[in-house]
C-alpha cells in the first residue's frame, strides 16, 4: 500500500512573527518525525513484524495521551488565561 503524501508543509504558515513561526518550525519538526516513524512501524509491518508494530502502536497511545494531559492542557490553559 502505498505512503500518502503531501506537498503541504507546515512551515509554509509562516506569519512573520517570530514566537508564532517558531513554533510552526517546531511543529514541522515534530510532525516530520513523527511521519518517518509512522512509515518506518508501516515497512516493519510489511515485512512481517507484526509484534513490533503493535508495541509501537501502544508505546504511540501512551504519547498521545501524555501529550494530551500536560502539553496541550498546559497550553490550552494559557490560552484561556486559566492558573497552572
Amino acid at each position: 500500500m502505498p505512503v500518502a503524501s503531501t506537498d503541504f508543509r507546515h512551515d509554509a504558515l509562516l506569519v512573520g512573527f517570530k514566537p508564532i513561526d517558531d513554533l510552526h518550525r517546531e511543529f514541522q519538526d515534530i510532525l516530520d518525525a513523527l511521519l518517518e516513524s509512522v512509515s518506518d512501524a508501516r515497512r516493519r509491518f510489511d515485512g512481517g513484524d507484526i509484534d513490533g508494530t503493535r508495541k509501537y502502536c501502544a508505546d504511540l497511545l501512551e504519547w498521545f495521551a501524555l501529550h494530551a494531559r500536560t502539553e496541550d492542557l498546559e497550553l490550552a490553559n494559557f490560552l484561556k488565561g486559566s492558573p497552572q
